[in-house]
């Protein structure tokens, strides 16, 4: 059977709810339950007039593709099958990056805004993925003994990202700061519980530790700022 494998977020999963939140999604169309611990399911879908921020936007973006995508499954029953991966923050190397003030959109700028001094506005979900890690289950999804129409959550663990200057100062030392990156800046850690030991057992993913995702942009921004790239 042919498969669609498509990035959807950790953000479809209620994230407000407490506890862990499981790491066996599916889209079983018989319960119409996206996971199998039902006080995780789809969350909700704020209406239009509730979307008070670019961030609540995306996450009913995420949901409303993610429903109609079961809706469709269950209505067309189509002859392919789709597999959600689900990353949670996904930091590492962009290749697509190629000049310094590319750094200031996409997930990666939470680490150099945080290198530069710069504080957050608002909290950031804290669990992230490596970006390499999670393009390794988007190709191994494929394989046909991985049954289709299920989701797999794709995050490394916990993170705390006022952590990124330390990590930081100890890969690369005070000598950054002569390219600009003054540390200390300040992002506030919203806790999340994820479980992707399904995902574990599935792909048997061995996971890039936070550290060694911070220090793959620092990097790769550091190449760029000094000429080396």
């Amino acid at each position: 059977m042919k498969k669609i494998v498509i990035t959807s977020s950790i953000v479809v999963l209620d994230i407000e709810k407490s506890g862990a939140i499981s790491g066996k999604p599916s889209l079983t169309i018989q319960t119409r339950k996206l996971i199998s611990n039902p006080a995780h399911d789809l969350g909700p879908i704020l209406p239009l007039d509730k979307l008070s921020s670019p961030f609540t936007g995306y996450m009913a973006s995420k949901r409303i593709a993610l429903q109609k995508t079961i809706q469709f499954i269950e209505e067309k029953k189509p002859r392919f099958s789709v597999i959600h991966v689900l990353p949670s923050v996904i930091i590492g190397r962009n290749e697509l990056v190629t000049t310094a003030s590319d750094f200031s959109s996409g997930t990666n700028r939470y680490v150099i805004n945080i290198a530069k001094g710069l504080d957050a506005p608002a909290p950031l979900l804290g669990a992230s993925v490596y970006v390499n890690d999670c393009a390794d289950i988007h190709l191994l999804a494929l394989d046909d003994k991985i049954n289709g129409n299920q989701n797999f959550i794709a995050s490394a663990g916990a993170v705390v990202w006022d952590n990124v200057s330390e990590i930081i100062r100890h890969d690369f030392g005070e000598k950054v700061k002569e390219h600009g990156l003054k540390l200390e800046g300040n992002l506030d850690t919203k806790a999340l519980d994820l479980d992707p030991s399904d995902t574990d057992r599935a792909f048997g993913v061995k996971w890039t530790a936070f550290n060694a995702q911070v220090k793959s942009v620092v990097e790769h921004y550091l190449e760029i700022v000094t000429g080396r790239a």
